[in-house]
């Protein structure tokens, strides 16, 4: 499987605004509106200290996927990369059903807003996520070689002057169940 070097941070309402007109001549990849749905087994990944693993069923476009990420190093707070693998599906209805029969239920949605752009060699994202923030995402265009990867993110950190936000290093579907439980 591929793998998927990124980066997201938390930012500010001021800070997203900043870096996107930063970007403004810069190619947009991406303007639209983006639904996840997790599933997880009875006994499986929401169940872990810190998820390694995610299943889900993605709408973007028009277009439906079911995808599966698997973080390393596993149960480590920062992950230095994940193996993804996506492949569309005509019915994500029937999908979801499949999943249920297998034992997985949905467990989460995320809901984000994502501008995307094609940014040195990386791909920036400015995601707003609703009930979480503002976050931006950077992803190596880079699939094999890690140090490459990391290096190409910090780069884009620098250019756009992202140094000292916070990581997210757990996820959008992680920190919407923890937000649930909290309340």
């Amino acid at each position: 499987m591929p793998k998927e070097i990124e980066v997201k941070l938390v930012a500010t309402a001021e800070v997203f605004q900043r870096v996107l007109a930063q970007l403004a001549a810069t190619p947009q990849k991406a303007d639209e509106k983006q639904l996840d749905v997790y599933f997880s087994p009875d006994k499986g990944f929401i169940h872990e200290k810190v998820p390694f693993e995610w299943l889900s069923i993605r709408s973007r476009g028009g277009k439906n996927k079911v995808c599966y990420k698997h973080f390393y190093p596993e149960g480590a707070e920062k992950t230095t990369h994940c193996e993804e693998c996506e492949f569309l599906i005509d019915n994500p209805v029937a999908q979801a059903e499949l999943f249920k029969h297998l034992g997985f239920k949905p467990v989460i949605t995320v809901d984000k807003h994502r501008l995307a752009y094609q940014f040195m060699e990386t791909e920036v994202a400015l995601d707003t996520v609703k009930d979480l923030g503002y976050f931006i995402e950077i992803e190596a265009n880079e699939r094999e070689d890690l140090t490459r990867g990391q290096a190409q993110i910090d780069a884009v950190i620098q250019a756009l002057n992202l140094e000292g936000l916070p990581q997210d290093l757990r996820g959008y579907p992680y920190r919407l169940i923890e937000k649930l439980k909290a309340a």
